[in-house]
């Protein structure tokens, strides 16, 4: 899809929901969510922001499908993602040791190479589902009739959504959504949702009213576990209280949906396009420094829990300040990287994988 038929409500949409991921990160990794007392004004502050970012990472994946639905599926795309993953890994692992960090053989395998280790589910999934979208996008295009779809997505909303949630189980072998077959089942929905305009009747007004009620409904759902079980602080107390807090769970998925049909109505002035697209751009790339396995957990690992401890007026605007920092550093480092292979020849290299591989469609 060329620059000048991007959706550039869409494209806000990748940086939002990149900078909302790294908020997720903050809490947990970060160690901010555990760092607060338990029934405190920071703590409830601290789960109202988990909830409204939660929905972040299935709208990142319904985009997949949104956008993707009728576009050439280049196998250079996986290449570069493969290649800007290994150039960032290699570059964390070497300034470590120039820092003098001792690391083994193991960790800088682990940061070169993360899938392989248990590292980035998302890019994990999204390299297997790949080889499947232009199947997918047969499928929605050619053999789904919009009675058909809708009996589909309900079937398919039933057996990975709704029953994992009510059994408290992973019926779907879903993974509660970190698995390529979560990804799979968003990129058809985003399909769909474009394909047979699903979204149609949710106004800007009603996509955001639809998102509020999602999140209160999550964040609701949090309030109504820990009244029944904030004295029972194991792992047990935590899944349970989390149950509507996950990426396969209704509310979170409905918030995505909302999400999506929201800023897919926003209309940009075209003078704001060049500077969407420099922040969009780098969203993967975003994803793949700060989630780097020695980014993770050396310099994001307990480094936020003094957020839990500042005034409960300022807990969401430190959050948002914080992840607007990453970000942005983030980016800055991604144009260094995209200059960088410019000079080497990338573009050429991914150019000559076009070329032999014809773009399926």
């Amino acid at each position: 899809m060329s620059a000048r038929t991007r959706n550039q409500g869409i494209e806000i949409l990748r940086v939002v929901s990149m900078a909302a991921i790294i908020m997720i990160h903050i809490n947990w990794q970060g160690g901010f969510i555990n760092g607060t007392e338990p029934g405190s004004a920071q703590y409830y502050l601290g789960w109202l922001v988990e909830a409204a970012v939660y929905p972040s990472v299935d709208a990142f994946c319904l985009i997949s499908g949104y956008v993707g639905l009728g576009t050439s599926h280049r196998l250079s795309s996986i290449v570069n993602l493969c290649l800007i993953t290994v150039f960032f890994g290699t570059g964390i692992a070497a300034g470590a040791l120039v820092m003098g960090a001792h690391l083994g053989w193991y960790e800088i395998a682990r940061s070169v190479f993360p899938p392989f280790f248990g590292r980035f589910w998302y890019l994990a999934a999204y390299l297997c589902v790949y080889p499947f979208m232009p199947l997918l996008d047969r499928v929605v295009n050619e053999l789904l009739d919009e009675h058909s779809a809708r009996r589909l997505m309900g079937a398919l909303m039933v057996v990975s959504c709704l029953i994992p949630t009510v059994t408290f189980s992973d019926f779907a072998t879903t993974s509660r959504g970190y698995s390529a077959i979560w990804l799979g089942i968003l990129y058809l929905m985003g399909a769909c949702l474009r394909r047979f305009g699903w979204m149609g009747t949710l106004s800007i007004p009603r996509s955001l009213v639809l998102f509020v009620a999602c999140v209160a409904l999550s964040f609701g759902s949090k309030i109504f576990y820990d009244d029944l079980f904030l004295t029972r602080l194991h792992d047990n107390w935590v899944r349970t209280s989390m149950q509507l807090i996950q990426y396969d769970a209704p509310f979170t998925l409905g918030a995505a949906i909302a999400l999506l049909s929201l800023f897919s109505k926003i209309t940009i002035p075209a003078r704001f396009h060049k500077a969407i697209a420099f922040w969009a751009s780098s969203a993967f790339s975003v994803y793949i420094i700060h989630s780097s396995p020695l980014v993770y957990d050396k310099l994001i690992a307990h480094r936020f829990v003094w957020v839990g401890h500042v005034h409960a007026l300022a807990v969401i605007p430190v959050c948002l300040a914080i992840s607007a920092g990453v970000y942005v550093a983030c980016t800055l480092a991604d144009k260094v990287r995209a200059k960088l292979f410019e000079l080497v020849g990338v573009k050429r290299l991914l150019a000559a994988v076009d070329e032999r591989y014809q773009p399926i469609r």
